[in-house]
């Protein structure tokens, strides 16, 4: 017998999962609200009683779109926003030493300009992502056209027979 319970709609918990899943647009306020909270927390956890926790991590201050947190340089912090579903690259910006943290923390317009300059990097990574797709097609339409030479040098040249000789001539 069937186990499915009576009433209820085929593929019902697939549908549900995959409305839970809608896309949800993203504005500019709503990146630098969260940019200003990993930043606010970067700059407070590391006047806090948990400054050494801050101070060897590069991800204590994170949301869903940005962590903060020491850089690969020393002394000095940064603030990455996680990579997009299926995409393997990070964008990240350093900040400055710890003084420049505190100032960037107290200032909403350089906080704004800082999201502006993520805005523009992702657009310049889509930017990349259909060149490289442009460049591929090109290589493609290329090969394409290799081949239909090597056919017509095929056409153009003596065939060797089943058993591996010349035709005559």
């Amino acid at each position: 017998m069937d186990s499915q319970q009576p009433g209820t709609p085929m593929g019902g918990a697939d549908e549900e999962m995959y409305d839970d899943e809608e896309e949800v647009e993203v504005t500019r306020d709503d990146l630098i609200t969260a940019l200003r909270e990993v930043v606010t927390n970067l700059s407070t956890g590391l006047q806090g009683a948990d400054r050494e926790s801050y101070l060897n991590a590069d991800d204590l201050a994170q949301n869903d779109w940005f962590f903060a947190g020491i850089s690969d340089q020393p002394g000095q912090y940064a603030v990455t926003m996680w990579p997009a579903e299926g995409d393997e690259d990070m964008l990240r910006i350093d900040i400055g030493g710890e003084e420049d943290l505190q100032a960037l923390a107290s200032n909403d317009e350089q906080i704004a300009t800082l999201a502006d300059d993520f805005i523009e990097g992702l657009s310049e990574e889509d930017l990349e992502d259909d060149y490289d797709e442009d460049e591929d097609l090109d290589e493609e339409e290329e090969f394409d056209e290799d081949d239909e030479e090597d056919e017509e040098d095929l056409d153009e040249e003596d065939t060797v027979s089943n058993n591996g000789n010349l035709p005559p001539r």
